[in-house]
């Protein structure tokens, strides 16, 4: 009985040994994930792409970091200092990584926001193509025609939207009807309607607790405005 037992308090003890190894690696890989992650974020703060590229290309990157968080890292740097080359050469890296295209779709979408922002026709396009992909295998239909509202209004200017927007403005409140309200400005600069996207946007202010963005983008408007006048009169 002695004798058997040996062997199983053997196993046993063994056993607790490696759990504690096991737990002390993640303890201990949490915390050095969060202190590089506190680096990566001071070197984004003060633009430092030196330090950063250093910082994320380290062993220590690649062991703390799968593929896909080190492009998030890189991601949250990128869209902070506003660096385009660098921001493009990752989206084509994003769409080639061997990785499940579901687990690609937060990055892919703030990507596509980013380019949306900046009115990259072609960086949109092809990042709408790789979402509604995503958004197709979950039968996730509000989500593609979602995409292809957003490009309607930003990208293509597409007046047809202005009747949907008119009513989606009348049919809401708060902060869901100043978003659409500064949607058809939007798109009514496109299109060089400034009086009328100027008119919205002084009403969205009203319903907003956004008002410092919106009276930034008035502001914006009439500066572009008085231009154009000058311009007119010369």
């Amino acid at each position: 009985m002695d004798s058997l037992s040996l062997p199983v308090l053997f196993v046993l003890l063994v056993s607790i040994v490696l759990i504690q190894m096991f737990l002390f690696f993640w303890l201990t890989k949490t915390k050095r994930a969060q202190k590089l992650s506190e680096k990566l974020m001071k070197a984004s703060q003060t633009n430092d792409l030196v330090r950063f590229n250093k910082l994320i290309d380290s062993l220590a990157a690649k062991m703390l970091f799968g593929k896909l968080e080190i492009c998030h890292q890189q991601l949250q740097f990128y869209m902070m200092n506003d660096k385009k080359e660098e921001m493009d050469s990752l989206a084509e890296r994003v769409l080639k990584l061997n990785v499940e295209e579901n687990q690609k779709q937060t990055i892919i979408t703030q990507m596509w926001n980013y380019y949306l922002d900046n009115e990259d026709k072609e960086k949109v396009e092809q990042l709408a193509e790789a979402l509604k992909k995503i958004y197709g295998e979950k039968n996730n239909i509000k989500g593609q025609e979602k995409i292809d509202f957003l490009m309607d209004v930003y990208i293509y200017a597409d007046i047809k939207r202005e009747k949907e927007l008119l009513k989606l403005i009348k049919e809401s409140e708060g902060e869901k009807q100043t978003m659409y309200q500064q949607h058809l400005a939007s798109l009514y600069l496109k299109l060089g309607e400034e009086k009328k996207a100027l008119k919205l946007l002084e009403s969205a202010k009203e319903n907003s607790g956004s008002k410092m963005l919106i009276e930034n983008l008035i502001l914006q408007l009439k500066q572009k405005n008085k231009k154009k006048s000058k311009k007119t009169k010369s």
